[in-house]
């Protein structure tokens, strides 16, 4: 009963490493000239993370116009962060995230931006002290 017990296990672990480690692929840096000339779509995506649209007040452009930019540009996800307002979750089809941008205030006063999307929080613009 306990080889059948420990042949089980070894058997699970066989198939953990056969279905998660094999498929993994290590990256590691390298030079430009040595990158093949295309880069395989399997797990390779482009993102822009900073755009605003009308809903900031600097920025002039449609909702339309960022759709038309990530299909003309062939860029798979966008995070949309207006200023202080998440309007554009209203447009948000399967490649665009709404988010915010808000002023991150520190004891001396306004230290940066902070852009939010969700739970996930990136620095946009930090200030000098």
């Amino acid at each position: 009963m306990i080889e059948l017990s420990l042949f089980l296990i070894c058997l699970f672990c066989f198939y953990l490493l056969l279905a998660f480690l094999l498929p993994l692929k290590w990256a590691k840096a390298h030079y430009v000239n040595e990158l093949p000339e295309r880069v395989p779509d399997l797990f390779v995506y482009s993102y822009q993370i900073h755009i605003h649209t009308q809903f900031s007040y600097d920025s002039l452009g449609k909702p339309e116009d960022v759709f038309s930019a990530i299909e003309r540009e062939g860029i798979d996800f966008a995070l949309i962060t207006d200023h202080d307002r998440d309007d554009f979750k209203n447009f948000c089809n399967s490649k665009t995230f709404a988010g915010v941008e808000k002023k991150i205030n520190g004891m001396e006063g306004i230290m940066g931006d902070l852009l939010e999307i969700g739970s996930l929080k990136v620095i946009a613009h930090p200030f000098p002290a």
